[in-house]
């Protein structure tokens, strides 16, 4: 699925009559992502360095869930699965996960987990991390 089709099926999702909504909260240290980050908008804005997500193992009891990050600070985000290539990023089925550069500024990286793997995409060249 390409970056723009992962966006459209994101935003046909979430949609609130016309208006997609999502919460925004800023992370600005590393940190274990938890289901109420789910379906947000987090940002690394106020972030001083590297911030590195973990997301849950992707089990079918996740599948459907969305993480979605937005590159603010000139900082890198990295998302990584806590089980090691569960992530299907930057052209590798098996990635541990993916990441954004520092100069990604306003670029957004999605997650989506189909039960088996975190699907991530970004609206920039999304790197898989090793």
């Amino acid at each position: 699925m390409g970056d723009r089709n992962i966006l459209r099926l994101l935003n046909s999702a979430m949609k609130t009559g016309d208006n997609l909504v999502l919460p925004v909260k800023a992370i600005t240290a590393s940190v274990a992502l938890e289901p109420k980050d789910y379906n947000k908008l987090l940002t690394n804005r106020g972030a001083s360095g590297p911030v590195i997500l973990t997301l849950p193992d992707p089990v079918s009891a996740n599948s459907g869930m969305v993480v979605t990050f937005a590159c603010i600070a000139t900082q890198i985000i990295e998302i990584k699965s806590t089980t090691a290539g569960k992530c299907v990023a930057g052209g590798e089925a098996a990635a541990d996960g993916g990441k954004l550069a520092a100069s990604d500024e306003g670029e957004i990286i999605v997650a989506i987990s189909d039960g088996t793997s975190w699907i991530i995409s970004s609206t920039a060249a999304v790197a898989a991390s090793a």
